[in-house]
């Protein structure tokens, strides 16, 4: 009779360096609280990011000081998140970035070596899906790692 198949688990998660998306709605906090039980008892480092897409591409008006404001405000948000679920932890890093999100996620993600994206999925379906896209789905096509999309 043959032995069973045994694969060895390691103690030690396979990441080293996770990236969570926010944009701080309920389905990106799924992604946060996910974030939150892999990070816990371990050496990994963590990144919040949040984008900050300018809305106002091709508008002749000077917006300067708005995307100012919402990039503080921004800011001041991921920061109070972070300090709410990781506490004052060195291992936890913020950054607000001026993109759309997908593309904001997919480029921190190779600027910051990520060995795994967190997102979380809001579920659009059909003509909403098809109009207005889905950040997971264009992160999980574009990411130079891997994607854990939570819902």
């Amino acid at each position: 009779m043959s032995q069973p198949f045994h694969i060895p688990m390691s103690t030690s998660p396979p990441w080293k360096n996770i990236l969570v998306a926010t944009d701080f709605s309920e389905c990106s906090q799924s992604a946060v609280s996910r974030a939150q039980e892999m990070f816990q008892g371990t050496e990994v480092r963590l990144t919040l990011i949040t984008a900050v897409e300018p809305a106002t591409h091709g508008l002749r008006i000077q917006t300067d000081d708005v995307h100012e404001r919402m990039e503080a405000e921004a800011k001041g948000a991921l920061k109070k998140l972070s300090t709410e679920v990781f506490g004052d932890d060195a291992r936890v890093m913020t950054r607000v970035v001026p993109a759309n999100p997908a593309d904001a996620i997919c480029e921190t993600a190779t600027n910051t070596s990520a060995d795994l994206v967190i997102v979380g999925s809001h579920g659009a379906t059909g003509l909403k899906r098809y109009l207005l896209g889905s950040v997971a789905e264009k992160v999980v096509r574009h990411a130079p790692c891997s994607v854990l999309v939570v819902r």
